[in-house]
């Protein structure tokens, strides 16, 4: 008995793109809550004149753009991000990777307390400062 030839076959490429692609962004995202708070935190610093901070944030948060989420910028990054977009832009971005790390916890602890219960045959219980899950 032979097998049949199965090389001229190939798996679409679509989902694994599409997997690759939605895992950047979740990333990008979480990376946002940090980057969001450095850029809020460094913006004080521009108050006393020392623009290194500041300018060391934007750069990581460029970066962020055209690495997670191919961004490229029409303008210059300091001209995207300076003057009074960045507050609006640090908020959101961190707001959106407060949001997404919530998200992964609560999948997280649904996955894990599921599989605990098939394994324990018994109720599990997380018990968090804001919400329970059973």
């Amino acid at each position: 008995m032979r097998l049949p030839d199965l090389s001229r076959y190939s798996l679409p490429r679509e989902p694994v793109r599409l997997a690759r692609r939605a895992g950047r962004h979740v990333v990008g995202t979480l990376l946002g809550l940090l980057l969001g708070a450095a850029l809020l935190l460094t913006l004080p610093f521009l108050l006393v004149r020392w623009r290194a901070p500041f300018r060391q944030a934007r750069r990581w948060e460029a970066w962020r753009l055209r690495r997670f989420y191919r961004f490229r910028f029409a303008a210059p990054p300091a001209e995207f991000l300076g003057g009074r977009r960045t507050v609006p832009h640090a908020l959101l971005a961190g707001v959106l990777g407060y949001v997404m790390f919530d998200l992964i916890m609560l999948v997280s602890g649904i996955v894990l307390g599921s599989t605990l219960q098939t394994v324990l045959v018994q109720p599990v219980v997380f018990d968090f400062s804001v919400w329970v899950i059973s």
